[in-house]
């Protein structure tokens, strides 16, 4: 009978998949694939998708790369299929049981993969702490963990409410792209299988800073901006909509929690039409899971409903969400 590389106890280092999908990255490209091939510890397969790149550099920067190490192997989407759907079709190519997705502007630590494979335990999922860097690559002094409380456990349902887990921080089980699925319209991938993982076999966070997170205007995301979603005409109204959606999607699987995510999205869309009644009833009921930890149950619950509540209000005078 054959060992399998990732057994407990095996000297062979493990195989791990990255995932890294581009789009005009050309600037930064090279600072990260340094630092993702000279990971400590494990062996690696790259996997790079270019999604249509228009800059005429990045996709020949790429080729120049993928010569000069066998351990690249590239794609290219003919036409641009966005940030969700070429993660998901990046992260199917992956041949090991360990992926782990990577942005195209950050950078490694060179232990980040071999941490994150030792603390994985039976979880699903384990991801790291980042901190902020600007687009000229200096540390701006904050963290993803000063400004989230970061997630762990089997218990999905604070996710639903709060993402503290970043694809570029992460790493999972193959398997767990099967049980998830692709994620809802619109959402994000990281906090799709962030929630699949927690209602399956857990997400496990390991406190220490190993990325070097850019944050710069075309960042996909606003965390560590400071800048929100606040020029989005329909925010409140794709906020209600956004998550609903995603708690209708839950809701069809068989993972924990696929009760509550029915009710979260019956919820949302009864405060749409103006009842935010059920969302504090629901709130109530699960108010001890709500982030954050530390704060009274009572507390949490009448501060959801009250957010809820708002954007609800202020969606009804927003034009409908494309």
């Amino acid at each position: 009978m054959t060992t399998p590389s990732s057994a407990i106890g095996s000297d062979i280092p493990p195989l791990v998949s990255v995932a890294m999908c581009t789009w005009n990255g050309a600037a930064h490209i090279d600072s990260q694939l340094d630092s993702i091939l000279a990971q400590r510890d494990v062996r690696l397969e790259v996997l790079i998708l270019d999604d249509a790149s228009t800059d005429g550099v990045t996709w020949p920067k790429l080729e120049d790369r993928a010569a000069a190490d066998p351990r690249i192997r590239l794609f290219r989407n003919d036409t641009n299929l966005g940030h969700l759907r070429s993660f998901e079709k990046c992260m199917g190519l992956a041949t090991s049981e360990w992926i782990a997705p990577a942005d195209q502007d950050d950078i490694w630590a060179l232990d980040k993969l071999s941490k994150l494979h030792a603390a994985i335990g039976t979880a699903d999922l384990a991801y790291c702490d980042s901190v902020y860097m600007d687009a000229k690559g200096a540390l701006t002094g904050g963290a993803v963990s000063g400004d989230f409380e970061m997630f762990s456990g089997t218990n999905p349902v604070p996710l639903f409410f709060q993402n503290t887990v970043s694809g570029h921080a992460c790493l999972f089980r193959k398997d767990l792209l099967a049980v998830a699925g692709p994620a809802p319209d619109g959402f994000f991938h990281d906090w799709w299988l962030a929630l699949c993982a927690a209602g399956r076999h857990g997400v496990v966070y390991l406190d220490e800073p190993l990325v070097q997170f850019r944050r710069h205007a075309n960042a996909c995301t606003n965390i560590g901006r400071g800048d929100g979603d606040r020029k989005v005409a329909c925010r409140n109204r794709k906020w209600l909509e956004d998550l609903a959606a995603v708690g209708r999607a839950y809701s069809t699987t068989s993972l924990r929690a696929s009760a509550f995510a029915g009710q979260f999205a019956q919820a949302l869309q009864s405060a749409l039409a103006g009842h935010s009644t059920p969302a504090l009833h629901l709130a109530w009921a699960h108010r001890a899971a709500l982030p954050p930890e530390d704060a009274p149950g009572w507390l949490k619950a009448i501060k959801l409903w009250s957010r809820i509540r708002r954007k609800s209000k202020r969606a009804q005078r927003e034009p409908a969400s494309a």
